[in-house]
């Protein structure tokens, strides 16, 4: 029904009919009237993404005393077309721009340091474990949270958790990521490479500096009274909460609205996430109590349109979870190699392809997959990710997608050495052994859109560093 609508809305706007009266696909002007609002809600809902979708449902239900909330049954790909479908748990994003970058324009302390994480994590997991650490802080930049709840949620050991967190504890602002007040200060004078070795020591007896026994202090850094008073103008001069200069809470909250894991024998599983889906449903019990009530005729009407209204949201929720559901499962079927596997590549990918295997209109594909992820073993992905033109391989292998080629040429770059710096001409000829054709300018695109330096910027920021 909404495809119906996208074609004849479409048509109707491009013959004038809206402005015509009686002229051609206008015949009906009080039909358009009652059912174009209706339509258009439909395809507004459909688009709508997790925290807009729950907004505009509560503002619903404030309006409309037949509408009330519920928890819904779970939708599996088992309830589709999809027969093949039958590991993962993290969160995080494999898109090379930034899930905040897409959404949102104010910056908060996650959004800053989740594109932080997007640019030093080039491994899908170690962004996953990295998104989940970066969520799990406090709002003023700490780290409360016990390691082994992490951990746990993460399933990964002590050794991946402490690699990870370090390399956290390295992102703007300075002191992010500390587990205590002491750390916070470490890693900003780490930072400024002034950690010395009597710092240190007086981080670690930070109970004595609050009782102000700076003799005491001074001995156990083994420093003169004069010193000890440069080292606490140095400390007062630091942060001691770095997230207290952004935005308290997140901008936006990613809740992924498809699950798909894969079995030990490549079985793969696509479902929606009961947590994501509206819960809401038309109280007919207190419908029918009002229907036997004695009304006005005014009442009785506005009791009716409630009524319609609500089984048109209703419905709409409906069309949505199961649109979306399609998109995904044809999207996992398709995208399979990459699901499967860890060194898995994307195969080139468009709407149309979609809208044409599934019988849809195209713009209806666009709404499905506008501001919805999707959580799978290899992490949390916006659904555009799995959308790519192709790039031909040089050797006539199957076409390769623009953000294979990417994650490629990022790959090479991450593992330059100061003294090892590739130039596109470089990264050209490394791609080309391995079948890929592309030019030197779409490497300097590419660089661009993933926010890496070209060869001359990146060689003086090793050095910097080394």
């Amino acid at each position: 029904m909404l495809d119906s609508f996208l074609s004849y809305f479409v048509a109707v706007m491009l013959s004038g009919g809206f402005m015509k009266a009686g002229a051609g696909l206008y015949t009906s002007p009080q039909q358009t009237q009652i059912l174009a609002p209706q339509m258009i809600q439909s395809v507004q809902v459909l688009q709508c993404g997790y925290d807009e979708l729950q907004s505009y449902i509560l503002d619903q239900v404030e309006q409309n005393p037949v509408l009330d909330l519920a928890t819904p049954k779970l939708l599996s790909s088992q309830n589709t077309h999809a027969p093949f479908m039958r590991k993962g748990t993290l969160s995080g994003s494999g898109d090379l721009r930034t899930i905040e970058e897409t959404h949102c324009a104010s910056v908060s302390l996650y959004d800053y340091l989740h594109q932080q994480v997007m640019a030093s994590f080039k491994e899908p997991r170690d962004q996953a474990i990295a998104t989940q650490i970066v969520y799990a802080l406090e709002p003023d930049g700490y780290l409360r949270q016990p390691a082994d709840e992490i951990m746990k949620q993460c399933q990964i050991t002590s050794q991946d958790f402490e690699r990870i967190l370090s390399r956290i504890q390295c992102f703007e602002p300075a002191g992010v990521g500390a587990r205590d007040l002491a750390e916070c200060l470490k890693i900003q004078l780490l930072a400024k490479d002034r950690l010395s070795q009597p710092m240190k020591v007086l981080l670690d007896h930070l109970p004595l500096l609050a009782g102000n026994h700076l003799p005491k202090l001074a001995k156990l850094c083994g420093v003169s009274p004069d010193e000890i008073m440069g080292m606490l103008r140095e400390i007062r001069a630091l942060v001691p909460k770095p997230g207290d200069c952004f935005d308290a809470e997140p901008s936006i909250r990613v809740v992924p609205d498809v699950l798909i894991s894969v079995d030990d024998a490549h079985n793969i599983k696509v479902e929606l996430n009961a947590q994501a889906l509206p819960r809401v449903l038309v109280d007919r019990a207190y419908a029918s109590k009002i229907s036997v009530a004695k009304l006005g005729d005014d009442e009785k009407q506005f009791i009716v349109d409630c009524l319609q209204s609500a089984h048109w949201l209703v419905k709409s929720l409906d069309q949505r979870a199961q649109t979306i559901l399609k998109v995904a499962t044809y999207i996992a079927s398709y995208q399979r190699a990459f699901l499967i596997a860890e060194n898995g590549h994307l195969r080139p990918l468009t709407m149309r392809e979609v809208a044409e295997a599934l019988g849809m209109h195209e713009s209806t594909i666009s709404r499905a997959v506008a501001h919805k992820y999707i959580m799978t073993n290899r992490g949390l992905f916006e659904m555009k990710y799995f959308f790519s033109k192709a790039i031909a391989g040089a050797t006539g292998e199957e076409d390769l997608s623009a953000k294979t080629i990417q994650q490629k040429i990022k790959q090479l770059i991450d593992g330059e050495t100061a003294d090892s710096i590739l130039s596109d001409d470089s990264i050209v000829e490394k791609l080309r052994a391995e079948g890929i054709e592309i030019a030197r300018r779409t490497i300097a695109k590419y660089r661009d859109l993933m926010k890496i330096g070209s060869s001359t910027e990146r060689r003086w920021q090793r050095r910097q560093k080394g």
